[in-house]
C-alpha cells in the first residue's frame, strides 16, 4: 500500500496491505530524488524504494522481478508527483512527475 501526504493532507491509500506498515516524513529541505524498485512478470510492483536528497531512504515490497529507476534530469528537481494504477492485487503501474516547488524558483 501507498499513501502520501502533502501540506498535511493524506492522498488515497493504493495497493494491498500486508505486512508492516512503514512511514518516513520529509525534513525541512528534504525531497525525494528517485524512486526505484522491481516489477514482476506478472505486471505488478513489487517493492518500491524512495532515496532523498539528504541520503535517506525507505524501501518497501519484495526484491523479486525486473529493476527500474526514476530520477530527474535537472539537479535541482524534485518528486512533485506519483500516480499510476492499481487493483485489488497490487499497484499494476507508477509514474514520477519531477519539478521544482514554486517556492523553491528564481524569479528574475
Amino acid at each position: 500500500m501507498l499513501q502520501f501526504q502533502y501540506d498535511g493532507i493524506w492522498s488515497a491509500v493504493v495497493g494491498g496491505v500486508v505486512g508492516t506498515t512503514i512511514e518516513m516524513e520529509l525534513r525541512d529541505g528534504e525531497a525525494i530524488i528517485q524512486i526505484s524498485g522491481k516489477w514482476h512478470a506478472s505486471n505488478y510492483i513489487y517493492q518500491i524504494q524512495f532515496v532523498t536528497n539528504r541520503g535517506r531512504f525507505l524501501i518497501a515490497g519484495q526484491p523479486t522481478g525486473y529493476s527500474f529507476n526514476f530520477y530527474p534530469v535537472h539537479p535541482d528537481a524534485e518528486l512533485l508527483l506519483v500516480s499510476g494504477r492499481y487493483y485489488s492485487n497490487g499497484i499494476s503501474s507508477i509514474g514520477a512527475h519531477w519539478g521544482m516547488r514554486a517556492s523553491d524558483s528564481k524569479m528574475h
